[in-house]
C-alpha cells in the first residue's frame, strides 16, 4: 500500500529522525499520499470499473481458450488479476516472448501459466488491444 505500512501505529514510530522505515512500520508521510490514492479509487469507482473490465478479460480469454484448445486452457481470475494456462512451459515461454515483441507486458507464473496483473486504470479498450494481440499470436502458431 504505497509503503504507507500495513500495520502503522504511532507507538511504532521510530524516535530517531530520518530512520529508514520498513514494510511493517510504515512511513507516516506516505500515509498522507496513500489516503489520497484511496480517495481517488473511491471517487472514480475504480474497483467497480476493474471488476467489469475483468469480466470482459476473462470472457475473452475463455473464448480464446475455446478457439485454441490445443494451446491454452484454464482461464481464471478475479478482476484483472487473471491467469491462463498453456499446455506446457515451452509454449508459455514462447507466448511471453512473442507478446513482449507485440508490446504486451506480461509474465509467467508457476509451471505453465501466463499471468496478467493490471493497474486499476486498465479499461475495456486495453482488453481489446491485449486480446487482439493474444489471438494474433495464437493464430500464427498453426
Amino acid at each position: 500500500m504505497l509503503t504507507g505500512g500495513y500495520f502503522y501505529r504511532s507507538e511504532f514510530r521510530p524516535d530517531q529522525a530520518f530512520r529508514i522505515f520498513n514494510t511493517w512500520l510504515g512511513d507516516p508521510g506516505k500515509l498522507v499520499f496513500l489516503e489520497k490514492v484511496i480517495d481517488v479509487i473511491n471517487k472514480e469507482g475504480l474497483l467497480e470499473k476493474i471488476t467489469d473490465t475483468g469480466e470482459q478479460l476473462i470472457s475473452d480469454l475463455t473464448a480464446a481458450q475455446n478457439k485454441y484448445p490445443q494451446y491454452v486452457e484454464n482461464t481464471r481470475g478475479r478482476g484483472t488479476f487473471v491467469a491462463i494456462d498453456f499446455k506446457n512451459a515451452a509454449l508459455r515461454d514462447q507466448a511471453i516472448k512473442e507478446l513482449h515483441l507485440l508490446g504486451i507486458h506480461c509474465g509467467g507464473s508457476g509451471d505453465r501459466s501466463l499471468r496478467i496483473r493490471t493497474t486499476l486504470t486498465f479499461s475495456k479498450k486495453h482488453v481489446d488491444i491485449f486480446i487482439e494481440k493474444f489471438n494474433t499470436m495464437l493464430s500464427s502458431w498453426k
